[in-house]
């Protein structure tokens, strides 16, 4: 049995130098499903469309949804206070929301909220659940908050709608 030497790390690879990033070079926080068919897109329209060069970024498996679920208040309590200790220690001041149309975590949150409340969701689920993060987060973080939802089209592209509340 042969035995590797140990070759230090700095002879293997070209030492790349990294910098902290400062609370103030914190373009914001963006709250974004975890699905990976999404996550090129996701990363492409933070920095190019909506200009942020260094978000904190929390990818979520269920998304969105996770904020609002009424079969996981536990979690969503917990995910509420991790983004408040964000916002307080980054000094983050821009919050963005981001979902996307298909996403199965929603489906089965329709099933709870239309037992559970005993009506109907008429909208949308996907904005339904966009609009009653965004209030939730808005209220207990006192920061403004964008929504966005995004949407595969049938070529495999994937659309960005701002949510805007009139």
């Amino acid at each position: 049995m042969s035995q590797k030497a140990e070759v230090p790390v700095d002879t293997i690879h070209k030492r790349i130098p990294y910098r902290l990033l400062s609370p103030n070079d914190i373009d914001g926080l963006v709250v974004c499903a975890a699905d990976p068919r999404y996550q090129k897109a996701f990363r492409n329209f933070i920095e190019q469309d909506l200009g942020m060069q260094n978000p904190v970024v929390l990818a979520i498996p269920g998304g969105i949804g996770e904020l609002v679920s009424p079969g996981a208040v536990k979690n969503a309590r917990r995910l509420a206070d991790q983004l408040k200790l964000l916002v307080k220690d980054a000094r983050v001041n821009r919050i963005i929301l981001i979902n996307h149309a298909d996403n199965q975590a929603l489906h089965k949150l329709l099933g709870m909220w239309t037992s559970v409340l005993r009506i109907p969701v008429d909208k949308d689920l996907s904005i339904h659940v966009l609009e009653l993060a965004e209030k939730l987060v808005e209220k207990y973080l006192g920061v403004s908050v964008e929504c966005y939802l995004a949407k595969a089209e049938e070529d495999g592209t994937i659309q960005f709608f701002r949510l805007d509340h009139q």
